[in-house]
C-alpha cells in the first residue's frame, strides 16, 4: 500500500503561518470582543484566531469564529475583509472534508476579491478552488482554476505561489496516472521552492516525485527521492511527513525484494505513525508488514498484522461515516441560514422599495419621462449620423485591407517557393539514403519546422529542427538555419554534430545580435543532428532539446549512459524503441550555456531511425480534444516500426489526421525516418 501524502491542501498563502504555540488564543478575543478597540486591531485578532489558533486542531470552531468575523465585516461594508473570512471558511470546511461547502465558499470569496479588485487575493482563491476541485476528482475543472491562478503569480512574481500550483498540477497529472508530465510539473515546483528555502515544501515535493518513481515501477529513483525527503523531515522535526517517507521506502525495498530493509523501515514508520496518532499511516504499517511477514513466512507475525490492520481499516471506516453525518448536518443549517438570510434581505428591498415610492411624486416623474425621451431621440439621431458615417469609412477601409490582404498572401507564397527550393529534394536524399519518409506538414504556407540533408566524406549528414515561432517568423529562421548548416559543413572536412551545433549556436547569437542583458532575444531553434557512417554503421548524434529515436531488435542501453538514453517495450510486439535523451537546452542564446557532447553508437542492419519535432505530439484532438502527448507517439512508432517505409509515411500522416479531427493544427510538423 502506497502511503500518499497530502499536506496543506487546502491552507494556501492567503494569510502568514504562525505556529499556535506562540499566540495567546485568550488575549486575543480578548480584543477582538473589545468594541473600543481599533477596527484594524479588531481585524488582525480575528484572522490570526480563526487562521492560525483553530484551522488545523479545531477547524470546526475556526468556521464558527470566521463566521462572526465575517458579520462584523459585512457591517462595516469592508470587502476586502469579508473575502478574508471566507476564505477561511473554505479552508476550515476543507480541512474538516465538507468539500461543496468549501467550494461554495471559496467561490463567494473570489467574487469578491476579484470586484475590488485583489489580485494575490484572486489567484489564492482559484488555487484553493482548484485544490477542492482536486479533492472531488473533478480534475479539468481543477486544472482550469491552477491555469487561471498560475497567470496571476507569474505576473506578479510570486514565486511560492507559483511553486504551490506547479505541485498541484502534478497531482493531477499524477491522478491521472501520466506520470512523465507529473514528473515535469513536479520539478518546477522543487527548483522554486529550493530559490525560497521553503524546506517543508522541497520535502512535500520530494516526496511526490519518489510515488510517481515508485508507481512507474524505477524503485531506485523512488528511494533517492525519498530519502531526501526523510531527511528534511527529520531535521524539521516534521513528523507527519517522516511517518509517509519512511512507509513508502519500505514499501520500495519490499518491491525490490530486500525484505530485511523494507521491514526495518515499517517497522520505524509504524511506531511514528502510532506516536502521532496518524490513523491512516499505521493502517499503511500494519498492512505492509502483513504483507513483509507472509513472504518471510513468519505467519503468526502476518496473522497478528492482518487482525490489526483490519482495526484500523475500521476505525477509519467510523471517521468517516461521522463526518459525513456531521458535513450533512452543518449543509442543512448552512442551507437554513442561508434561505433566512435571503427572506430578511428580499424584506428589506420591498421596504425600501415602498419607502422610494412614497417620496416620489407625479411631477418629477413625468419630468423625468420627458427628460429620457428627449435624450433618447438626440442620442438615435446622433447615433444614426455616426453610425452612417463610420459604414461608409469602413466600407473604404475594407477594400484597402482587401487589397493588401491580396498582396500578402503573394509575398508569403513567393516565400514558400523560396523555403521549399532550400529543403533537399525527396530525389536527391533517396539517392543517399532509398529508405526514408519525411512527414512534413507546416501549420501555415510557410513553416518554422524544417530538414536539411547533406553528404561529405563518406560522411551522411541529417537535421531536423524545429525554429522559434511558425509562420512567417518562423520560416525566416528556418532559412538562416539552413544556410548556416550549409555553411558549417562546408568549412570543415567531417564535423562532428556538436560541432555544427555549437557552431549554429554561435552564428545565430551573433547574426540575431543575441546579448546579455535586461532583455535579450530568445530566438533560436531545437534541432536534431546525426552523422552516419555507412560502411561502418556507426551514427554519431546530438540533440538539442529534441530526441532521436531508433526503433530496433537490440536494447542499446548497456552501451550508453542511464542519462543518455531511456527504452520502451511492448508487450506481444516485437523490437524496442531506445531513445536517445537531448541537452536541456536549444541552439541560440541560452542564459546558462554549457558545450554541446555528441552520443555515439554502432547500429545494425535494419535498425530505424527517427528524427522528429514536437509538433505531432502536441497537437489536440482525440474525443476529450487533449495532446496526442510523445508517449503516444512512441508507442505508434514501435508498433508500426517493421511495416514499409512507405507504409509508415502513409500511418503517420492517417493517424495525426485522424487525431486532429475538426480541431485546427497548432504547430509546424516534422518527422523523418530512414532504415539503416
Amino acid at each position: 500500500m502506497i502511503l500518499q501524502r497530502n499536506i496543506f491542501l487546502f491552507v494556501t498563502l492567503l494569510l502568514p503561518f504562525i505556529s499556535n504555540a506562540g499566540i495567546n488564543l485568550d488575549s486575543l478575543k480578548g480584543i477582538w470582543n473589545d468594541t473600543n478597540q481599533k477596527t484594524e486591531d479588531r481585524f488582525l485578532a480575528a484572522k490570526t484566531i480563526a487562521w492560525t489558533g483553530y484551522l488545523q486542531s479545531y477547524p470546526d470552531s475556526s468556521f464558527y469564529f470566521s463566521e462572526q468575523y465575517f458579520l462584523v465585516a459585512k457591517e462595516r461594508n469592508n470587502l476586502k475583509e469579508m473575502a478574508t473570512a471566507l476564505y477561511i471558511q473554505a479552508n476550515a470546511c476543507g480541512n474538516q472534508g465538507l468539500n461543496v461547502l468549501a467550494l461554495e465558499k471559496a467561490k463567494s470569496s473570489l467574487a469578491i476579491y476579484e470586484k475590488i479588485p485583489y489580485k494575490t487575493g484572486v489567484a489564492n482563491s482559484y488555487n484553493l478552488i482548484g485544490n477542492i476541485c482536486l479533492s472531488l476528482k473533478e480534475f479539468n475543472e481543477a486544472q482550469k482554476y491552477y491555469s487561471n491562478a498560475l497567470e496571476i503569480y507569474l505576473e506578479k512574481e510570486d514565486k511560492m505561489g507559483q511553486a504551490n500550483v506547479y505541485n498541484n498540477m502534478g497531482n493531477i497529472l499524477k491522478e491521472e496516472s501520466n506520470y512523465l508530465d507529473a514528473l515535469n510539473y513536479y520539478l518546477k515546483s522543487l527548483k522554486l521552492k529550493k530559490a525560497i528555502g521553503n524546506k517543508i515544501g522541497i520535502s512535500s515535493t520530494y516526496t511526490n516525485i519518489g510515488l510517481v518513481q515508485l508507481a512507474m515501477k524505477d524503485y531506485l529513483q523512488a528511494l533517492e527521492y525519498l530519502e531526501l525527503g526523510l531527511n528534511i523531515c527529520e531535521e524539521e522535526g516534521f513528523e507527519n511527513g517522516e511517518s509517509s517517507c519512511l512507509i513508502n521506502i519500505s514499501e520500495c525495498y519490499f518491491k525490490q525484494g530486500e525484505v530485511s530493509m523494507a521491514e526495518d523501515f515499517a517497522e520505524k514508520g509504524l511506531s511514528l505513525s502510532i506516536k502521532i496518532k496518524s490513523l491512516e499511516a499505521t493502517k499503511a504499517a500494519y498492512e505492509i508488514l502483513y504483507r513483509i511477514s507472509k513472504n518471510t513466512g513468519n505467519f503468526p507475525k502476518a496473522l497478528k498484522m492482518k487482525e490489526l490492520f483490519e482495526l484500523c481499516k475500521d476505525s477509519l471506516r467510523k471517521e468517516e461515516v461521522v463526518q459525513n453525518l456531521q458535513q450533512m448536518k452543518l449543509q442543512e443549517e448552512y442551507k437554513l441560514k442561508k434561505q433566512a438570510d435571503l427572506f430578511l434581505y428580499e424584506l428589506e428591498i420591498a421596504n425600501n422599495e415602498k419607502k422610494l415610492l412614497k417620496e416620489k411624486t407625479f411631477r418629477n416623474s413625468l419630468y423625468f419621462l420627458i427628460a429620457v425621451i428627449a435624450i433618447f431621440l438626440l442620442g438615435f439621431v446622433n447615433r444614426y449620423v455616426k453610425i452612417k458615417r463610420h459604414k461608409r469609412i469602413i466600407e473604404e477601409q475594407h477594400l484597402e485591407l482587401n487589397e493588401a490582404h491580396g498582396e500578402l498572401t503573394d509575398s508569403i507564397n513567393y516565400a514558400k517557393w523560396i523555403q521549399s527550393a532550400l529543403l533537399k529534394t525527396d530525389e536527391r536524399i533517396t539517392a543517399h539514403l532509398p529508405a526514408h519518409f519525411i512527414y512534413y506538414s507546416p501549420k501555415d504556407i510557410v513553416s518554422g519546422d524544417f530538414y536539411w540533408f547533406h553528404e561529405k566524406g563518406g560522411y551522411l549528414y541529417f537535421c531536423v529542427a524545429d525554429c522559434t515561432g511558425h509562420g512567417v517568423p518562423g520560416a525566416f529562421m528556418s532559412m538562416l538555419g539552413i544556410s548556416f548548416l550549409q555553411e558549417i559543413v562546408a568549412m570543415g572536412d567531417a564535423p562532428m554534430p556538436s560541432e555544427i551545433m555549437e557552431g549554429l549556436s554561435e552564428r545565430l547569437v551573433q547574426e540575431l545580435s543575441q546579448k546579455e542583458g535586461d532583455n535579450p532575444l530568445k530566438d533560436g531553434m531545437d534541432a536534431s543532428i546525426i552523422r552516419y557512417h555507412k560502411e561502418s554503421e556507426k551514427i554519431d548524434w546530438c540533440g538539442a532539446n529534441n530526441s532521436i529515436y531508433i526503433a530496433s531488435n537490440n536494447d542499446y542501453t548497456e552501451y550508453l549512459k542511464k542519462e543518455e538514453i531511456r527504452v520502451i517495450k511492448i508487450d506481444g510486439k516485437e523490437g524496442v524503441l531506445n531513445e536517445l535523451l537531448p541537452m536541456r537546452q536549444s541552439v541560440g542564446y541560452n542564459v546558462f550555456k554549457t558545450p554541446f557532447v555528441d552520443c555515439s553508437l554502432t547500429l545494425e542492419k535494419g535498425d530505424l531511425l527517427y528524427l522528429l519535432t514536437d509538433g505531432y505530439a502536441d497537437q489536440f484532438g482525440g474525443l476529450k480534444g487533449k495532446k496526442y502527448m510523445q508517449t503516444r507517439l512512441k508507442h505508434f512508432l514501435l508498433e508500426n516500426w517493421k511495416c514499409s517505409i512507405k507504409d509508415q509515411h502513409k500511418k503517420l500522416e492517417m493517424e495525426f489526421i485522424n487525431w486532429k479531427g475538426n480541431m485546427g493544427q497548432i504547430d509546424d510538423v516534422c518527422i523523418a525516418g530512414f532504415v539503416i
